[in-house]
């Protein structure tokens, strides 16, 4: 439940990204986030861990944070449409076989998701927004050339599914 406190700085801050977007020419797109390790998501920003919930124009889609709430994460890719600006690229993964998603960012490919799905989605509507890699290599430890396959990795699975010739 979403305190009186919560709900009127949820206000406010919902107020602040759309006068940013019509007086400054800068389009901010919210994310879906989720502060918790599997389980349901709790209201990390009220009133909804869904932005697409709320009266914005601009979302941002972060695989990983989408997975952990259980809903499919291609249901919120279509959902949100044309709403949708930009994606952190990621996946997202079980600490067992049976336990709930965590939210760990690994790349695209290496978790239980269907990114490559999604991603393919994405292209086949022509999506003209932005799309990040935010992985995590700290399983790489400090081991800088795994690191940079795994950064090479994730460029070939973006430009694979969204269909983009390496230049």
């Amino acid at each position: 439940m979403v305190t009186s406190d919560r709900a009127t700085q949820s206000a406010r801050s919902l107020t602040h990204v759309r006068d940013l977007s019509d007086t400054d020419d800068v389009t901010v797109a919210v994310e879906n986030m989720s502060s918790e390790r599997g389980g349901s998501a709790r209201d990390v920003v009220a009133p909804s861990w869904n932005p697409g919930e709320l009266d914005i124009d601009a979302l941002t889609l972060d695989f990983s944070h989408a997975g952990m709430t259980g809903r499919p994460v291609s249901e919120l890719a279509a959902a949100w449409g044309n709403r949708l600006r930009h994606v952190h690229l990621c996946d997202s993964s079980r600490d067992s076989p049976q336990g709930p998603l965590v939210g760990e960012h690994p790349p695209p490919g290496h978790g239980v998701l269907p990114v490559d799905d999604v991603v393919r989605a994405l292209a086949d509507h022509h999506f003209e927004g932005l799309v990040v890699a935010e992985i995590t290599t700290r399983h790489r430890g400090r081991d800088e050339e795994e690191r940079a396959t795994v950064l090479a990795g994730t460029m070939r699975f973006a430009r694979t599914h969204l269909r983009v010739n390496a230049t």
